[in-house]
């Protein structure tokens, strides 16, 4: 009666530690970064037709194949229309019970108690806010919960030698949510062999039919790939200035933000990159040297290389005129991944001294946390924390700027606009500012900003119809 008393408080505690960190958050706005894209100006999502249910199975949206995750906005934009409330409140019970997941899983790998603290710092550790609190992060929240399900239905189907159908089922929903979780055989693997030390062809063998589903997923996804990605060796060198961003990040979750943007060349001696394949390779060194004393080290590297990795191909966004953006990291790649960080850090947590010290470091991450939860509130408080921890993401300054204009501090708003052109002209900066200049009566420089956007962007009718206007007038 104890034991299982001890259990459920367990569980209240990690149901209620998200609820109260991430209530606030609920009331926040949909923002103007996919989730026009995905929700707002999405036909599919809509209602729960028939026709919308064929579309969302039978189609990218724009490149991604996510159907449950399209069902699920189907179904919310049934019951509640365009009010973001309930697309929040559901990615934060699913990120509830990821954590309840990650708990029951670990509690196979560990004691209950360690568990319970690794669990805890998932589920308020700062670099989860973005997949929670975005109401675009249910594609990565709902995948992700689905693959910590699998994961736990694997382990306890293997502690009883039962039948692993309601983990690969569980896995199968997670590719249909997103391709992101596709490494999670490979997963399965480092846990076994951090299990017993070695790899045996039933191994292999058990996990044949999610290595199956996951080459499928990974075919149907490539087909769906329009935009252009980086080359094999940017890929590479970038991915070390990616790790180790992760890496610091994990233990000192500050300066988060949306946009982590890479202006620069992308050369091995770029200082950033420099400094990241210096600590990347140490580490690997280390985890190697001590891969027979301490396989916890390789395993959860292996757990957090597999589902981090692919993202290193997702660095190119968008794209006009000089080439698409290049970002170096995102807080959600690192959502699922982060299992592998706690699988390491639970191998220590058996000292009373490091429980402790993580349990404060813990309640340190909880309130950044928290903080960090309040930039997502809204569109303005979104882009100025971008800016704020001086990124030049144009993007960042331009959705600013344009917020700041409509709101009527238009020197601020212009300012911010003129800002983004500097870092990265494009036909969307370039029009906006257009505008303005138009609406000073600047009309010379109204037409010498559109017909450089019209240079980026040579079919947009937008930029061709304000330009056709003002063609006719004399300065």
């Amino acid at each position: 009666m104890r034991y299982t008393a001890c259990i459920k408080h367990h569980i209240l505690l990690l149901i209620a530690l998200p609820l109260v960190i991430f209530a606030h958050s609920l009331s926040g706005d949909f923002l103007a970064y996919d989730d026009e894209l995905l929700i707002l100006d999405n036909p599919t999502v809509h209602g729960l037709t028939v026709e919308n249910m064929k579309t969302a199975f039978t189609s990218y949206d724009p490149e991604l194949y996510i159907p449950l995750t399209l069902l699920t906005h189907q179904i919310e934009w049934s019951l509640f229309g365009d009010n973001p409330l309930p697309y929040k409140a559901i990615n934060l019970l699913l990120h509830i019970v990821s954590t309840l997941c990650i708990y029951g899983a670990f509690s196979i790998l560990f004691t209950r108690r360690i568990a319970l603290l690794l669990a805890a710092i998932f589920a308020i550790h700062p670099l989860n806010v973005e997949a929670v609190a975005w109401a675009s992060g249910r594609k990565d929240v709902l995948a992700a919960c689905f693959c910590f399900a699998s994961l736990l239905a694997y382990l306890r189907a293997r502690e009883a030698g039962a039948s692993l159908k309601k983990s690969v089922t569980l896995f199968l929903c997670g590719l249909l949510s997103k391709v992101s979780i596709a490494p999670l055989p490979i997963a399965l693997l480092a846990i076994e062999w951090y299990r017993t030390g070695k790899l045996t062809k039933a191994d292999v063998r058990r996990v044949l039919p999610y290595i199956l589903l996951a080459v499928l997923f990974i075919v149907i996804a490539l087909c769906g790939k329009k935009v252009e990605s980086l080359d094999l060796l940017s890929v590479i060198t970038l991915s070390f200035a990616s790790v180790s961003f992760y890496l610091g990040k994990f233990f000192v979750p500050t300066g988060l933000g949306i946009f982590y943007p890479f202006n620069d060349p992308i050369t091995f001696f770029h200082p950033r990159i420099l400094w990241g394949a210096l600590v990347v390779l140490s580490v690997v060194f280390l985890v190697w040297h001590m891969r027979k004393s301490r396989p916890q080290l390789l395993a959860g590297c292996m757990i957090f290389y597999a589902f981090v990795g692919p993202s290193f191909f997702n660095a190119l966004k968008g794209g006009e005129g000089h080439g698409a953006d290049v970002y170096f990291a995102s807080d959600r790649y690192v959502y699922i991944g982060m299992i592998g960080f706690l699988l390491i850090l639970g191998t220590f947590l058996h000292r009373k001294k490091v429980y402790q010290a993580t349990a404060v470091v813990t309640a340190i991450f909880a309130v950044l946390c928290y903080l960090q939860s309040t930039t997502w509130l809204s569109n303005t408080r979104l882009f100025q924390n971008v800016i704020d921890n001086g990124r030049d993401a144009h993007v960042a300054y331009l959705n600013l700027g344009a917020f700041t204009w409509q709101a009527g501090n238009e020197q601020r708003g212009l300012e911010l606009i003129t800002r983004s052109v500097e870092i990265r002209p494009t036909s969307r900066g370039l029009f906006n500012l257009g505008q303005i200049m138009e609406r000073e009566k600047q009309y010379e420089q109204a037409v010498a900003l559109y017909k450089a956007a019209l240079e980026i962007a040579p079919h947009n009718e937008k930029i061709q119809q304000r330009l056709h206007q003002l063609a006719s007038k004399s300065f």
